[in-house]
């Protein structure tokens, strides 16, 4: 049985990127903004590829709400974004976020790094 990636990203193509390259290896969700993240959360997702500029709730906020729930029902975080600033990330970090990747990103890296962090 195939473990749940939920795949948050406002930009269609991106999410239509991550479905060919992830549909494959797990069952899929998507949300395209900060509400439908959090209503996903409830679905229990393994893991979770998150945008950190989403429209309604920023990748922070989702982050902050997510260290508030018990540590099994935490799912881990890979986060991406074009924002690589300093700030950011840190802040990224210490909210629990597993990794944090910068756009452009590359497929490959990027495919490997999911499937290695999650030991599918």
């Amino acid at each position: 049985m195939k473990q749940t990636l939920l795949i948050a990203d406002d930009e269609s193509e991106i999410r239509e990127i991550l479905q060919l390259m992830f549909e494959e290896d797990f069952d899929l969700l998507f949300a395209k903004d900060g509400e439908e993240v959090i209503a996903q959360i409830n679905k229990a997702p393994a893991l979770i590829i998150l945008d950190m500029h989403l429209p309604g709730k920023t990748g922070i906020e989702i982050c902050q709400h997510l260290a508030t729930l018990d540590g099994d029902k935490r799912p881990p975080v890979i986060a991406i974004s074009g924002d690589t600033s300093d700030s950011l990330v840190k802040e990224a970090y210490e909210l629990g976020v597993s990794d944090y990747i910068g756009k452009p990103f590359d497929i490959v890296t990027l495919h490997e790094r999911v499937l290695r962090f999650y030991a599918i």
